[in-house]
């Protein structure tokens, strides 16, 4: 009865997905009932939650054939259902008249708490009770059922005595009783085979992690950047990772399992006799080894040094083995041993500096010295770590004028010149040495001796003096000059072109008022020397040209060097208008110039061009540029005659021709005038040619 008190207070709907037709023996069940019905007669079924019957008997036709096959009717039937397992209480049963006008019975079925099921007793009558057969005819006719067929197997329904259905219907609920206890005995079973599975699979999950986590710790053992080995209590290799692979040159398959590898290591008997006392120190001992150095021989000859850690393993409070992690320290080594030379080399230089240099620390204490130069120590003072006002200067604080407390504080580089004393002069500089958070962790200070430099510096002042008046006597003697070579071109140009306007003349009058005089050689001589007049008056033009432009002063504007070259080009054309050149002009190409003198050069360049492509037959004359290093580098080019680049440096020179006057007329002085203009704009020329097929002079402009 504990049981079904139990029951009776927690029972719930099904919540804990545990199914009836799982926890019964349907079969032994069924046969149960079939003798329950047959030694008492009375009807019966067990049905779970979804209305599915597990076990029935006695089973009335008036049920299944009318009222649960009509819809209608078996509205009455569900209701029936609903109202009997509605506040049910385990251990006891509920009576209930149908709408069908019969009596169902119910108890239910309670497993672990959780409500699975009913047990149905009926439908039927009490033997006591009269039948109303004109109610059971009017619902034939209200539901269309067959009169006659309805009313046979309403008189099938059985009738029994109040006494033996509530007999019958304590055996029902003993029944649920005897199926919920084997039910809950099934549920506690089924859950603790649960249990154990899941225990067991806890049991294999945390066997498989520790496998996976000795395994990762094994990997991670052999794949460690450091050596690391094991030993047992003999003194047999049982674990050589893939560091001790690498160093030692010795794979684990020719180690592991036995110690010749340590006579391999370590060839001296003597030397591998301390290690292996060193290593079996550990083992008896128990103690843990740091830091400790050895020298091994690889397996290709070279030496390696190694620094050990090493401590002894334990298992149950008994010693099994050792571990040991190998450092290789042999670059390190090699390094400390260039950092000690580095070392020495850089006092040994410091020391043969004629200066005084002195490193201190925030404190004043001397960290190094090279003890010379200005306030040199004597050697009983020459000790480090002691305050730079007492050793240098004896004083018994910081000195008065002490220039690094300013740079401890500033820490910014402080330099000045001194005159200690008539013409003794030194320059001190206080440099500051910060740290990585920008503190001054040192600072140094240098002295040196600069009176001989400053005695030079005075010598230099005087003679910058003397050279200055020289100077100002040149630019006198200059200005001089200048103006007797003004008087020089003003003479050419005037004393020069009247005596050739003379020849010139007198030649022209000869030939047109005696050409009937003279004959065909003496016509030929006048003609040669008025071409030479001619001649001579070019020459004149740009001599006086070239002395311009050496002298005119650069007047700086924005100079678009395409349209120039547009300008002359049109002029050329309509100059000759038989001729056709192909010009391309790069457009909008604007320097920093002189118009005028760019002009000039422009107009010397295409003038050349144009002339030596006359007998090109399809001559071609281009402006362009190119782009180097940011800079542009601008060039006119043509399909002319070209020159031989053996001569290309007496190419700007004054009166330095590549082809005979014959062939191509000019003075020989229009490249000259081009190279000064562009020389005075701080740019360069130069020209690129082959002979038969044209040049191409490059220019710069800044």
């Amino acid at each position: 009865m504990g049981y079904e008190r139990e029951i009776k207070h927690n029972s719930t709907r099904n919540s804990g997905g545990i199914n009836l037709e799982e926890l019964i023996d349907i079969t032994r069940l069924q046969a149960l009932m079939d003798d329950f019905h047959a030694l008492t007669g009375l009807p019966a079924t067990i049905v779970d939650l979804n209305g599915k019957i597990l076990a029935a008997v006695g089973w009335q036709e008036i049920c299944s054939k009318f009222h649960r096959a009509h819809p209608e009717s078996a509205k009455n039937c569900l209701e029936s259902d609903l109202q009997l397992t509605k506040d049910i209480t385990p251990g006891e049963f509920k009576v209930y008249r149908c709408k069908n006008k019969m009596w169902d019975i119910a108890t239910p079925i309670v497993v672990d708490q959780n409500y699975l099921g009913n047990i149905y007793m009926g439908q039927l009558f009490f033997e006591d009770e009269a039948i109303d057969y004109e109610v059971f005819k009017d619902q034939a006719m209200a539901y269309n059922f067959n009169e006659d067929e309805y009313i046979a197997a309403l008189k099938k329904v059985p009738h029994f005595t109040k006494e033996k259905v509530m007999q019958g219907m304590q055996f029902c609920v003993n029944l649920a009783f005897l199926i919920s206890t084997q039910g809950y005995s099934n549920v506690k079973l089924k859950k603790s085979l649960g249990d154990l599975e899941k225990v067991k699979y806890e049991l294999n999950t945390e066997r498989d992690k520790l496998s996976s986590a000795l395994n990762f710790q094994k990997e991670m053992m052999y794949t460690a950047a450091i050596w690391i080995n094991t030993l047992d209590y003999q003194g047999n290799v049982t674990f050589w990772n893939r560091a001790a692979e690498n160093i030692s040159g010795y794979h684990h398959s020719e180690v592991l399992g036995h110690d010749q590898v340590w006579e391999w290591l370590y060839p001296d008997p003597d030397y591998r006799g301390k290690v292996m006392e060193k290593a079996m120190y550990i083992l008896e001992k128990q103690e843990r080894v740091d830091n400790y150095e050895t020298v091994i021989k690889t397996k290709n000859g070279d030496e390696r040094i190694i620094c050990w850690y090493s401590n002894c393993v334990l298992k149950n409070g008994e010693v099994q083995g050792s571990i040991a992690l190998g450092i290789d320290n042999t670059e390190l080594k090699k390094a400390e041993i260039n950092i000690i030379e580095n070392e020495k080399r850089f006092h040994r230089m410091l020391k043969v500096i004629p200066d005084m240099v002195s490193i201190q620390d925030p404190e004043m204490n001397i960290i190094y010295s090279n003890w010379n130069g200005f306030g040199a120590v004597s050697p009983e003072k020459q000790v480090l770590n002691t305050k730079c006002y007492k050793t240098y200067r004896d004083y018994e604080q910081i000195c008065p004028d002490c220039r690094a407390v300013g740079v401890l504080k500033t820490k910014k580089p402080f330099q000045a010149e001194y005159e200690i004393s008539n013409n003794y002069w030194i320059d001190l500089r206080v440099i500051p040495l910060l740290d990585e958070n920008g503190e001054v962790e040192y600072f140094i200070e240098w002295v040196r001796d600069i009176s001989k430099l400053k005695e030079i510096e005075e010598q230099l002042k005087r003679l910058n003096v003397d050279l200055e008046k020289k100077v100002e006597e040149r630019t006198r003697e200059l200005e001089n000059v200048n103006k007797e070579l003004d008087a020089f071109t003003y003479s050419v140009s005037h004393d020069l072109r009247a005596p050739l306007r003379r020849i010139e003349g007198f030649s022209r009058i000869v030939l047109d008022e005696y050409s009937e005089i003279l004959d065909q050689k003496g016509k030929d001589y006048l003609k040669r020397i008025c071409l030479s007049t001619d001649n001579m008056k070019e020459l004149i033009e740009d001599l006086l040209k070239l002395s311009r432009v050496s002298r005119q002063e650069l007047n700086l504007e924005p100079v678009e060097l395409s349209v120039l070259i547009s300008i002359k080009c049109k002029t050329l054309q309509e100059r000759d208008p038989e001729r056709s050149v192909d010009f391309k002009i790069s457009p909008e190409q604007v320097v920093e110039g002189d118009t005028a003198l760019l002009k000039i050069a422009i107009e010397n360049l295409l003038e050349n061009a144009w002339k030596y492509t006359a007998g090109a037959e399809n001559p071609k004359i281009e402006f362009s540029y190119i782009k180097q290093e940011e800079q542009k580098i601008f060039f006119i080019t043509d399909n002319g005659a070209g020159f031989n680049m053996k001569y290309a440096d007496k190419l700007f020179a004054p009166f330095q021709r590549l082809h005979s006057e014959t062939e191509y007329s000019g003075s020989g002085i229009g490249l000259s005038i081009v190279a000064r203009i562009i020389n005075r704009h701080g740019g360069e020329i130069w020209a690129e040619s082959e002979e038969g097929r044209g040049s191409t002079f490059y220019f710069t402009l800044p």
